[in-house]
């Protein structure tokens, strides 16, 4: 008799002590549907702040999924899915010349996500 084994999908979060206030949540999109809703709600003054890749079963090659949270910010951000390592270098650099800063990256099987934030300038204080 064989055995067999079962692939778990294996899940991990971070809660921050920040209030419901306007996020927005959705799960189970596929990645044209998260670009599309990231621009709808980009139009709205949300911005993506955390998202994950992952398929929809544990089967290998089964459809990739996103879950996102999406907050109101006013702040510069570039998000990029699902990239190769060499994608995700070439765009590291290019936001890092262009003066973006990693604030969120995540991998999932041979992709990285990202997203980066350009930080607001400094507050000149006269005299010092």
């Amino acid at each position: 008799m064989k055995r067999r084994s079962l692939l778990l999908a294996s899940w991990s979060g971070t809660w921050l002590g920040l209030g419901a206030g306007d996020a927005m949540v959705y799960d189970g999109m596929t990645p044209d549907k998260f670009l599309a809703r990231d621009g709808k709600l980009a139009q709205q003054g949300y911005a993506v702040t955390r998202f994950i890749t992952y398929r929809g079963d544990s089967r290998q090659g089964s459809p990739l999924l996103h879950a996102a949270i999406w907050r109101k910010s006013a702040t510069p951000r570039r998000m990029l899915p699902d990239m190769s390592a060499a994608d995700y270098q070439k765009a590291y650099n290019t936001n890092a010349a262009q003066g973006y800063r990693l604030y969120y990256v995540n991998a999932f099987e041979n992709m990285i996500s990202a997203i980066w934030i350009k930080p607001a300038p400094p507050i000149k204080v006269p005299g010092k």
